[in-house]
């Protein structure tokens, strides 16, 4: 897994461009990047006192975001803030063309808890969840559209790695200290690197996997 600044996008196999039909308007076609892509972050938790209106301490449980990382097509990328992140993706809107009729499909295993970190940095449309806070399917910043893969799955990222066939991987259960407080600056121990790439690592597999299965569609 490399920094995201380092990624030189004609090493990257793009695939093919496939055209569909809108799913809100057949009239309407759209053209996607038919490769397997995928997201995820990691997250710190931790409790912080307030003072709320009142005068009465609170305890709260916070979250804060200090690394993201994406397969495209097998390469791994990473970065460690929002604003490297919209970077990022507009580097990906501006190479590959992508607008609303070109997009990119990119799988999140779990998109409920992405997506709530998602919120108020990005734009974010055509949500369609299955309850509330729950979303299986959104469009992020016109062109990038995010799907669940546990709910297309319906399994644990641990039970995906078993499933795979065309490849042996495990996810490394226990193998990062989530009692660790991390940010975006902590320096990350290429073990723990290591953590992070194996999640897209899964869910990129298991999507190359379903897309053969479905003759490249």
């Amino acid at each position: 897994m490399i920094p995201f600044t380092q990624l030189s996008f004609p090493t990257v196999n793009w695939g093919n461009i496939i055209t569909t039909t809108s799913k809100f308007d057949s009239k309407h076609k759209i053209q996607y990047y038919n490769i397997p892509c995928s997201f995820d972050i990691e997250t710190t938790s931790f409790l912080s006192n307030t003072v709320n209106e009142k005068g009465k301490k609170e305890i709260h449980k916070r979250a804060t975001m200090y690394i993201w990382q994406m397969s495209l097509n097998g390469v791994e990328v990473y970065g460690r803030t929002w604003s490297q992140l919209k970077v990022f993706l507009g580097q990906l809107k501006t190479n590959l063309g992508l607008y609303h009729n070109k997009r990119m499909i990119i799988y999140v295993h779990n998109l409920s808890y992405e997506f709530m970190f998602l919120l108020g940095h990005f734009k974010i449309s055509d949500v369609f969840a299955r309850k509330t806070c729950h979303p299986i399917y959104c469009i992020l910043e016109d062109c990038f559209e995010l799907k669940c893969s546990y709910f297309l799955s319906g399994l644990s990222l641990e039970k995906v790695a078993e499933n795979l066939t065309s490849v042996k991987l495990e996810k490394l259960g226990g193998n990062l200290d989530y009692e660790k407080i991390r940010h975006y600056k902590t320096v990350l121990e290429p073990e723990e690197l290591e953590y992070c790439a194996l999640d897209v690592r899964i869910v990129y597999y298991f999507i190359k996997e379903e897309i053969a299965k479905n003759d490249n569609n």
